[in-house]
């Protein structure tokens, strides 16, 4: 069970970090919460003040640029700043990013929507046939032609760059990481193309994975281990045998994993904390989440505790000074100095950790595009942050019966796991 615990605070963590650099995230100065006696959810602030009171029966999402998902029995609804829903019904739906959501309506159209909710341009209105399509990242969208192949559009659905790609990522400052597979070798070339297209990094062929750009570093890895390399494709930290996995830089600093446990580095490659905590170190207003036998706390970037490791839970971590913990059986909110900064107490908040398990180490972004899935009747954790579904099922058995909805993200690595009832 503590592996367990120590893989969903792994994924909170990660979809910070993809929040800050992308600067995507929901607004967490309102945060989705649970009344205890009607059991309905509403949201508060930072300050711990009741901002929409609860009146949902179904838990809402964080906001992203304005507007929180909500998932009813008829479709997926969006929810104001005022606590307003809206009135749709999509069969599925995306939060906003970059002004544009993308929603699939009641009759089967996959469309981009704008914030007053009109129609953007649709997806099979195209002149290409699209099997599956991103979300919008530094002006394009990534989409699957029906060949397979990778290719981009621009937010007026016009394609920008021709799908020719085997694997595609989405754009992080201003690069994006595709391979190009020859179809008669079947050699694959791993390369950083720009906005227009354009390679500027072709990589060494020993490169066997690769992640998009943080602060001006991506990560790598070869046969040697994990490394970073920067934009003109130096390597700048040089590869680690011993780590098995690495962060992206978040903050000026990256985590990586050591022998199952957790250590840090700078941006020279500099260890700051050597691989003795059970979870990445990931620093938000210079403290991150540590945890150990006896609860959660902070420690600061020398790995000093600033706020004893006491609490049952951690909702969320520092952000503006502020955050939001487990004290006993409620939540509240502290300041950097470990004492409440409101007296309120919540039965329960929002915690993103069921989803995106495996971004936790694997730092892709939450708007991957999501296109394969399987179905199990059990889970089980194997080792310290491995999830794997037991007793497979049929799409068809699926619908019939409780099970677990594993989903795998384009380079087939579990990207989120839910329980269908």
């Amino acid at each position: 069970m503590k592996n367990l615990q120590n893989l969903l605070l792994l994924i909170v963590l990660v979809s910070l970090m993809n929040c800050a650099r992308d600067n995507e995230c929901y607004n967490p100065e309102l945060v989705p919460f649970q009344d205890k006696e009607n059991e309905k959810w509403g949201f508060f602030n930072l300050t711990g003040k009741v901002i929409i009171e609860p009146v949902f029966e179904v838990q809402p999402t964080y906001f992203q640029e304005g507007f929180a998902l909500l998932e009813k029995e008829s479709g997926y609804d969006y929810v104001n700043l005022n606590g307003d829903t809206l009135g749709f019904n999509f069969q599925t739906a995306t939060l906003f990013k970059e002004g544009m959501a993308l929603v699939t309506k009641e009759n089967g159209a996959r469309c981009f929507i704008n914030k007053e909710f009109a129609d953007v341009f649709c997806i099979d209105s195209l002149k290409t046939e699209v099997l599956s399509c991103g979300l919008f990242s530094e002006g394009h969208a990534k989409f699957q032609a029906l060949n397979g192949s990778w290719g981009y559009l621009n937010s007026s659905g016009d394609i920008v760059i021709d799908p020719a790609f085997s694997k595609a990522l989405n754009f992080k400052e201003n690069y994006a990481f595709v391979e190009l597979r020859d179809k008669d070798s079947n050699k694959v070339d791993k390369l950083f193309i720009d906005i227009n297209g354009d390679i500027k990094i072709n990589l060494d062929k020993k490169i066997e994975a690769v992640r998009s750009f943080s602060e001006g570093l991506a990560a790598v890895k070869d046969s040697s281990g994990w490394g970073f390399i920067d934009t003109d494709g130096n390597i700048v930290i040089e590869p680690n045998p011993e780590w098995e996995t690495v962060t992206n830089f978040i903050n000026g600093y990256a985590a990586f994993m050591e022998k199952e446990e957790w250590g840090a580095i700078n941006k020279k490659g500099k260890t700051i904390l050597g691989s003795s905590l059970e979870i990445p170190p990931i620093f938000f207003n210079g403290l991150s989440i540590v945890q150990e036998d006896n609860g959660m706390g902070f420690i600061n970037v020398k790995g000093r505790k600033k706020i004893k490791p006491s609490y049952a839970d951690i909702a969320y971590p520092f952000y503006k000074g502020k955050a939001i913990v487990k004290d006993g059986k409620y939540y509240v909110i502290i300041s950097k100095n470990g004492k409440l900064s409101a007296k309120q107490e919540f039965y329960n908040v929002d915690q993103s950790y069921p989803y995106n398990v495996l971004q936790a180490i694997q730092g892709y972004s939450p708007s991957e595009t999501v296109i394969n899935y399987s179905y199990y009747r059990k889970v089980m954790v194997d080792g310290k942050y491995s999830v794997k579904g037991l007793y497979p099922l049929d799409e068809k058995a699926a619908l019939e019966t409780k099970c677990y909805h594993f989903v795998y993200n384009d380079f087939t690595e579990l990207a989120e796991i839910e329980y269908l009832v």
